[in-house]
Formats: C-alpha cells, sequence, structure tokens
C-alpha cells in the first residue's frame, strides 16, 4: 500500500532514524511482492524489452536466499493474496499505466521503464520450493500479516514499503542491505561465521526524536498522507489547515509530512479523528469515519492466520505430533487473476481448428501413447540442460574462468563432421534417455556456440526501428498460454509436474535465436551443424524434434505447405512471364488452381498462430 512520501523523509534522515545492524542467526519475516520486484528491478540485470530473461531472474533469487542461509538467516516469505473490492479502482488504474509503459518498452529504454514480466512471481517461488524455504500466501494484501507475525516472532521485517515504518516492527529497509557476506568470528568459537550488513528502523527510535509521539497517532500519519484506500484529494480541505513549514529544501509531501507530526504531538487519536472529519461535507463522514477506523485497526493487527501453514508457532517450532493443516498456496485466490477486462470473444468457431481427415483408431492410440511419454519425460526433467551440466554461465570470461582448462582436454574427435547432418539417429528413444546421454563435455563445447544468444545486440539501443515487435508478441502470446495452463495444472491438484519456466525460458536467447533462424534457408540444417554439432547434444534435438512433429501434426503440415506454395509461385511466375512475351494468357484452370492453393493454406492458418494446438473434441 504505501505512505506517500515517507521512505523518503526517513531516507534523508537516516542517520537519524536508522541504526547499522547485522544480519545473522535470526529469522526474519520476507515481504514476498515486494523483494520479488526489488531483486528484478536492481540485482536481475535481465533485459525486460524481450519478456522475461527468467534464467538470469532465478539465479539472482537463489543467489539471494542462498546468501541468507549461509548467514544462518531463516526467511519466512509471505506474499499478497487477492484484491480487495475497494481497492479494485486503483488496481485498474495501474494496470492501464502498466500497458502504456509495457508499449513504450524496448532495448533503448528499458534501463528507465520497467515492465515485471508475467512469470516472475512464479519463478520466485520455484526457487523458494527448491530451497525448501517456507512461504505462504495472504488472502488479500499482505502488510499486516507481515507485521503480526514478525510481532508474534519479535523478529525484523524485510521489504521496502514505507508502511512498515508505521507498523510497530523492526523494520529493514531492502535499499539498506549489502548483499555481501561479511565474515567475523566469535570470541568463544574460532569458526568462522558470516552476517549481512544493512541498517533496522525501531519506531521508539523515531518516536522519541519528535518528543516521545504516541505510537498509536502514526496510522493518521498514513491516513491523511493518502493510501490506495483513500484519496489524498479527499482530505485536501484538511491538510490546507495543516502549518507547514517553509523550508526550500523540501517539496511539498515532505513539509506535509512535518507539518502533520508537529500537528500529531498536541492530540489523541480520538481527537485527531473527530478533527478530521469535522472538514468533511456530513455526507461522506460516516464512510470516511469507517474507512479510518478500518485502516488503523489495520496498522494494530497481532495476530496472524498464516503462522500453521509456515509450521511455526509463536512459541517456536511446531511439534513433530501435531497434524500437518497447510494448503497448497499454487492455488491462487480467485481475484488475484482479476488483472484486467476484456471483451468477450464473439465467436468461438474463428478460433477453431475443423479435424481434417479421420484417421485410425490404431492411429490415434498410437499417438496418444507418444503425446503420454513425451509429458512424462518432460515431466522428470525440470533441470535446464547446459546449467546442470557446467553450472550457470552467462558471459564469456565467467565461462572460460570456470571451464577454460577442461575445454581445451575436450576431445575434437568427439564434433560431428560437417558433412554428418545427414546422420539418422535413433529417436526412438525416450526424451528421458536422450537427456541422460548428454555429457558434460559436449555442454562444454556447445555452450561457446549458444553463448551470444544470451546477450542482447547492442545496435539494437541506436536503431530501434529493427526491433520486431511481431517477435516479441507471438513469445508474449506462447507466455499467456503457458501461464494459464499452469494455474489449471494447480487449480486441478497438479495431475502433471509444474512447468518451471526459470528451468528453460530466456527472452533474450529465444529473441536472438528467432532472428538469426529467419535468416537461414533451412533451419534444422543450421542448429545441427552450428549450435548442436555434438553427437549427444544433436541425439536429444532429433528426438525432441521427433516427439514435437508427432504432437503437432497440423503444424509441420502448414510449414510443408508453406514451403510448396512459395515454390509453385515462384515457377508460377517464371511461366507467366514467359507466355506473357508470347502474348499467352493463362487459362483459367490455371487461375482457379492458384485459388485453390492458397484457400487451402487459409483454412489452415485460420488467423490463429496457435491454431495447431486446438484439442479435438
Amino acid at each position: 500500500m504505501g505512505v506517500r512520501g515517507l521512505t523518503t523523509y526517513i531516507s534523508k534522515r537516516s542517520d537519524r532514524y536508522l541504526e547499522p545492524y547485522e544480519l545473522k542467526c535470526c529469522t526474519i519475516v520476507i515481504d514476498g511482492n515486494n523483494i520479488a520486484c526489488q531483486l528484478y528491478n536492481w540485482f536481475s540485470k535481465c533485459n525486460c524489452a524481450f519478456g522475461g530473461d527468467y534464467d538470469k531472474y532465478a539465479n539472482c533469487v537463489k543467489e539471494f536466499f542462498t546468501l541468507l542461509l549461509k548467514c544462518e538467516v531463516k526467511p519466512l516469505v509471505i506474499f499478497d493474496g487477492g484484491y480487495e473490492t475497494k481497492k479494485l479502482p486503483t488496481v485498474r488504474e495501474r494496470l492501464k499505466k502498466k500497458l502504456q509503459t509495457a508499449k513504450c518498452v524496448n532495448p533503448m529504454t528499458q534501463s528507465k521503464l520497467h515492465v515485471f514480466p508475467l512469470f516472475m512471481k512464479d519463478v520466485f517461488m520455484d526457487v523458494l520450493r527448491s530451497l525448501k524455504i517456507s512461504f505462504a500466501q495472504s488472502d488479500f494484501e499482505a502488510d499486516s500479516e507481515i507485521a503480526a507475525i514478525a510481532r508474534q516472532l519479535k523478529c525484523p521485517v524485510l521489504s521496502y514499503d514505507s508502511d512498515f515504518y508505521v507498523y510497530d516492527v523492526l523494520y529493514i529497509p531492502f535499499s539498506s542491505v549489502v548483499l555481501e557476506a561479511v565474515k567475523y568470528t566469535e570470541a568463544n568459537d574460532k569458526s568462522v561465521k558470516y552476517y549481512i550488513s544493512c541498517s533496522i528502523y525501531r519506531i521508539e527510535t523515531f518516536l522519541n526524536s519528535l518528543g516521545g509521539l504516541d505510537k498509536s497517532l502514526l496510522p493518521v500519519l498514513a491516513v491523511v498522507l493518502g493510501n490506495d484506500y483513500i484519496e489524498k484529494q479527499v482530505l485536501q480541505n484538511f491538510l490546507s489547515q495543516i502549518k507547514c513549514p517553509k523550508h526550500r529544501s523540501l517539496n511539498n509531501t515532505q513539509r506535509q509530512i512535518v507539518g502533520i507530526l508537529e500537528w500529531l504531538r498536541n492530540e489523541k487519536l480520538e481527537t485527531a479523528v473527530t478533527k478530521i472529519l469535522s472538514h468533511l461535507k456530513k455526507q461522506k463522514r460516516s464512510s470516511v469515519s469507517r474507512q479510518l477506523k478500518e485502516i488503523i485497526s489495520g496498522y494494530k493487527n497481532t495476530s496472524s492466520c498464516l503462522l500453521p501453514y509456515l509450521k511455526i508457532s509463536d512459541a517456536g517450532e511446531v511439534p513433530s505430533n501435531v497434524d500437518d493443516c497447510s494448503i497448497n498456496f499454487n492455488i491462487k485466490h480467485i481475484e488475484a487473476h482479476q488483472n484486467c477486462e476484456i471483451e468477450s470473444i464473439e465467436s468461438g468457431e474463428e478460433n477453431i481448428q475443423e479435424d481434417g481427415e479421420e484417421e485410425d483408431d490404431e492411429i490415434e492410440e498410437e499417438k496418444g501413447a507418444e503425446k503420454e511419454d513425451v509429458i512424462e519425460d518432460e515431466g522428470n526433467q525440470q533441470s535446464e540442460m547446459f546449467d546442470s551440466h557446467i553450472g550457470y554461465c552467462r558471459s564469456k570470461n565467467s565461462f572460460l574462468k570456470e571451464h577454460g582448462s577442461q575445454l581445451k582436454k575436450t576431445d575434437e574427435s568427439e564434433r560431428l563432421s560437417g558433412t554428418s547432418s545427414q546422420e539418422e539417429f535413433n529417436v526412438n528413444v525416450s526424451v528421458a534417455e536422450a537427456i541422460a546421454a548428454v555429457s558434460k563435455e559436449d555442454c562444454l563445447s556447445a555452450f561457446d556456440n549458444i553463448l551470444p544468444f544470451h546477450i542482447m545486440d547492442e545496435t539494437l539501443k541506436t536503431r530501434t526501428k529493427i526491433f520486431s515487435l511481431e517477435v516479441l508478441h507471438a513469445f508474449a502470446q506462447f507466455q499467456s498460454c503457458a501461464y494459464f495452463i499452469n494455474h489449471l495444472n494447480a487449480l486441478l491438484d497438479f495431475p502433471f509436474p509444474s512447468c518451471q519456466i526459470g528451468h528453460f525460458y530466456s527472452g533474450t536467447v529465444i529473441y536472438n535465436a528467432c532472428m538469426n533462424f529467419k535468416k537461414r534457408s533451412n533451419v534444422e540444417i543450421y542448429i545441427c551443424k552450428h549450435i548442436l554439432n555434438f553427437r549427444s547434444l544433436r541425439l536429444l534435438y532429433e528426438v525432441l524434434f521427433s516427439k514435437v512433429a508427432c504432437f503437432l501434426p497440423k503444424l509441420f503440415k502448414i510449414d510443408m505447405l508453406k514451403k510448396t506454395n512459395q515454390k509453385r509461385k515462384k515457377k508460377r511466375t517464371k511461366k507467366s512471364a514467359t507466355l506473357s512475351e508470347k502474348g499467352v494468357n493463362l487459362s483459367e484452370n490455371e487461375q482457379n488452381t492458384d485459388e485453390s492453393e492458397s484457400s487451402e493454406f487459409a483454412e489452415f492458418m485460420k488467423n490463429n498462430r496457435f491454431s495447431a494446438l486446438t484439442c479435438k473434441s
């Protein structure tokens, strides 16, 4: 939610309100949504213009929590849930602004305009699961739950939300955290330990600097300055009566904060609320009074219903004989996904791929078995191929530093010759068997071919016209499909393993690869000869290609029709040119043939990029 201007006010007086702190050997409650965004913005080094470098982001999140665990800090992560009805207008306005921002993002503007990718929160949660870190999701906004848990466990909160300056909790602003492990040793223990340097906020220090202001009055400051529930303009008449200092170094909001704090020193909670309401029109007083009470009580919440799901009680760890009452938080609150409203599709027939030829039952059964094989194999193989063999590397220098000596020792005889692109592989093996056959040596050798795809072309920053929005939009559609498939899978209690997109999707890699492949006359030969030109990787590629070809036969039929039509078009052009020179016109039969071929191709496309994914009824 946030209190307007309070973060800036505190940070400019950090020497007065914040204390140096060593984060170590403790429990900490983390504002999941907030920290997920902060890590993405400041530390992930992702190219947001390409729709999400989830591999980089997943690695960034993993490094952050690994650092906490190294310092013996136990993180408890709490996420926001659905939107309350009264907050929906604010949410809609923010989403409209995000949509406008997304339209303006490109490689040149991405450093200034930040757009969070669709799967950011999902990737964040996937990393938490992999590290076995406890997390839970609130029904609605999580700030009061986070504060209540921190009070019960007497531990600090990590976030970058000004609301926590108002809650009576120990608060570590994320901006003060230095993400490095500092070594130290204790007098009684010679073993080396680590801590994270940061700053901590204590509400007592803040109140004492104001002459002992009553802590129950701080929520009034949050209300008067305006938040997501009460607009600042509603209380504009009251604000105009506050005497504000005339410091040129302060902006209007900062002056108002100083003036309100000075006014509150002489007030009690009841009198302060009464005076605020007295400046409103009578017809508005009852509704605003109710909102004021709800907001103020929210800042005073002392208990949380989420502790059992974190398997922690306010007295410590839950005894082993207590039944597990946790639930699966992958099933999101329904209102959490009312992010946008679109007009209903008028006719579903436009996006339905009609069945073509009827196939034999035996063929259908065989294809069904192959599809199940693909799903089963893919579900059991979640590790990213190269990272699982050679570790996380995204730069040439780090790759050579880590694996340079091994790379030199790689036997060059392993490399396939240029003519071996025609070599046939046994594609009847399963995907799991093909993955298991991939060697570390082949990954090391091939990674040098793949590494350039991880790097954005710098010319895109100056020549934005060559930045293809069409390609970007196609993969955005793919992400949208994958997003809702993932959530449907969760809603059905995971009949299939969850798709962890951080293990295989990088927007920069996919964009670069797509633009590269568009230049090639034969993409398959190019991949086999110049990228995956190593035996075990080539086998895996052939196996995956054959599985997908069986899984989506219409997609490949469309592709073949495209190539055939292009060849025929060239021949017809040459033929018509020759005949026209002789004064001969094309016959009606030939023209009809052209029209039938083009209509046949249009029938397959149906103006739907994903028509080949349509299930048969």
